[in-house]
C-alpha cells in the first residue's frame, strides 16, 4: 500500500500547477491507482484521462503517450511520470490530448535517469548539449578549468560528471559577475574528498542565491548527479551569460525595435527573449519574409536563421541552405554560416531541429552579440537608465528579495515586478507574518485599482 505522503507534488512542478490542480491530480491518481501499488497500467491511465475530460483519447494515442511518458519502459505510469504527462498538457494550454502532444513533444529528445535510490529524473538532450557547448565557449580560455573541459556535448552524462563538484559552476558565476566568488577560498584539485566538495558546493550555492532561482535545490542534488535539478541551475547561468547584453544598456541600437505607440521607456520592460524575437522579425521583414511567432517551433527548420544570417553578412552567409530538403543538414549549413560570421559553437544541428525555444534563444543571442546589424543611431539611453548609485541599489534590493527564498517570488526587474504590490506583500509577510491581511490582498491584480489596493 502506497502512503498518501508519496503523492506530493515536488517543487519543480509547482510553478506549473496551482495548489488546486495539485490537489486534483493527487486525488485522481489515488482513484485510478486501483491496486494501490504506486502506478497505473494502460487501462487505468486511459480511464484517468477520460475522467479528466480528455474524451478524444484513443488506444493508439494512449500507446504513443505511454511511449513518451513511460520512458523507463516499465509498461506502467508511476506518480512522477503522471506529473510529467500532466505538465505536458498544462504547459501546452491545449484541451485536446492530441494537440498537447503535438505542441509539447515535437521531436524533442527526452532521457530518463534513475538514481541509486530509485528516483527518476527527466531531461532534454538538446538542452544538455547546448549547455555543454556554451560552458566550453565561455570558459575555453580559463586555465583553472583546463583539466575539466571541454565537455562532450554528445554525451549528456559528461556534463553532470563535470559539474557535480561545483568547481566549474563557481567559475561560471564569475563569468556572470566577475567579483561574485573569491576563488582563493575554493578547494582545488582533481581528487577532492567529499568534505571539500561539499565546501565548494556550499560556496557555489551561496553565490547563486539572489542571482538565480535555487529553491528546493542544494549541494546534495549535485552530489547525487540529479540531472533535472542540476540542469535547472546550470541552464539559468548559461542563459544569463548569453542574454547579459540583450538590453538597452548593452546595445543602444535596440531603439530600432520599438513598435508603433511605444516609448523608449517601454524597452526596459521587455525581457531579453522578447527583444531577440523582435530582432529576428526586424531582419526577416527587411528580407521580405514573414515574421516568426516564437523562438522555438518557428525556427526548427533553420530557414529564418539563414535569412537573418544573410542579412547580417551576405558575403559570408549564403542562402544555399534553403535548397536543402533535410532539416538537419540545413541546420548544419546555418551553423556553418554563423561560424563564418564569427559566432561560437553554442548549438548542434540536431538541437535546432528539436524546436526547443530555450535552445534556440542561445543561438539567436550568440548571433545578436556577434553582429546585430541594427541601424546606427545617435540616441542616448542614459536618460532611461539609473545613475550608478541607483543601479547598485536596485541590484542590491533585488538580490536581497530573491535571497529570501519565497515561493513564487523571483525579481528580475525591481520596478516592473513590484508594481502590483503582490511581491512586496509577500516580502513583508516573510519579515513579519502578522502584518499582511491576506483576505484583503488581490492575488491576481488585473488593473490599476487592484494594484493600488495591494500597495
Amino acid at each position: 500500500m502506497v502512503e498518501s505522503t508519496e503523492y506530493e507534488v515536488p517543487f519543480i512542478y509547482r510553478k506549473t500547477f496551482s495548489p488546486e490542480q495539485s490537489t486534483e491530480m493527487i486525488k485522481s491518481f489515488k482513484i485510478y491507482d486501483v491496486n494501490k501499488d504506486g502506478h497505473m497500467d494502460k487501462k487505468e491511465f486511459k480511464a484517468a484521462l477520460v475522467d479528466m475530460g480528455h474524451r478524444d483519447i484513443t488506444d493508439d494515442k494512449i500507446t504513443e503517450l505511454m511511449k513518451n511518458v513511460d520512458q523507463d519502459g516499465s509498461g506502467v505510469i508511476e506518480w512522477a511520470e503522471f506529473l510529467d504527462m500532466m505538465m505536458i498538457i498544462t504547459k501546452s494550454g491545449k484541451k485536446s490530448i492530441t494537440a498537447a502532444m503535438d505542441a509539447s513533444f515535437g521531436g524533442q529528445d527526452a532521457k530518463v535517469q534513475e538514481s541509486k535510490i530509485g528516483g527518476k529524473s527527466t531531461y532534454l538532450v538538446e538542452e544538455v548539449s547546448t549547455a555543454a557547448r556554451q560552458i566550453n565557449k565561455v570558459l575555453k580560455d580559463n586555465e583553472d578549468c583546463a583539466k575539466h573541459l571541454p565537455i562532450n556535448p554528445d554525451e549528456p552524462q559528461d556534463l553532470f560528471d563535470t559539474l557535480y563538484d561545483g568547481y566549474v559552476g563557481l567559475h561560471l558565476l564569475n563569468v556572470v559577475d566577475k567579483e561574485r566568488v573569491d576563488m582563493r577560498t575554493i578547494n582545488k584539485g582533481a581528487n577532492l574528498n567529499v568534505f571539500k566538495i561539499r565546501q565548494n558546493l556550499t560556496s557555489f550555492f551561496a553565490g547563486c542565491k539572489g542571482m538565480i532561482k535555487v529553491v528546493g535545490i542544494d549541494g546534495q542534488s549535485f552530489l547525487d548527479k540529479n540531472p533535472t535539478l542540476m540542469l535547472a541551475i546550470v541552464w539559468q547561468l548559461v542563459a544569463k551569460i548569453a542574454l547579459f547584453k540583450i538590453n538597452v544598456a548593452g546595445c543602444k541600437e535596440i531603439i530600432c525595435l520599438l513598435e508603433d505607440g511605444e516609448e523608449p521607456a517601454d524597452l526596459l520592460k521587455l525581457k531579453p527573449e522578447e527583444i531577440l524575437k523582435r530582432w529576428m522579425n526586424w531582419h526577416l521583414v527587411k528580407a521580405g519574409q514573414p515574421k516568426i511567432n516564437n523562438l522555438g517551433k518557428d525556427l526548427a527548420d533553420s530557414k529564418s536563421f539563414l535569412y537573418v544570417l544573410n542579412r547580417l553578412d551576405s558575403s559570408k552567409c549564403s542562402l544555399d541552405g534553403l535548397n536543402e530538403e533535410d532539416n538537419e543538414k540545413r541546420a548544419q549549413m546555418a551553423i556553418d554560416s554563423s561560424f563564418a560570421l564569427g559566432c561560437g559553437d553554442v548549438v548542434g544541428p540536431k538541437d535546432i531541429c528539436k524546436g526547443n525555444d530555450k535552445v534556440n534563444v542561445i543561438l539567436v543571442a550568440e548571433m545578436f552579440n556577434t553582429k546585430h546589424g541594427l541601424d546606427a543611431t545617435d540616441w542616448d539611453p542614459a536618460g532611461l537608465m539609473d545613475d550608478g548609485e541607483g543601479s547598485r541599489e536596485e541590484r542590491a534590493y533585488r538580490f536581497w528579495m530573491n535571497s529570501l527564498d519565497i515561493e513564487g517570488v523571483f525579481v528580475d526587474n525591481l520596478y516592473e515586478d513590484c508594481k502590483d504590490g503582490l511581491v512586496l506583500c509577500k516580502v513583508i509577510h516573510r519579515i513579519d507574518d502578522k502584518v499582511i491581511e491576506w483576505p484583503k490582498v488581490v492575488m491576481q491584480p488585473k488593473n490599476v485599482f487592484n494594484r493600488l489596493s495591494n500597495c
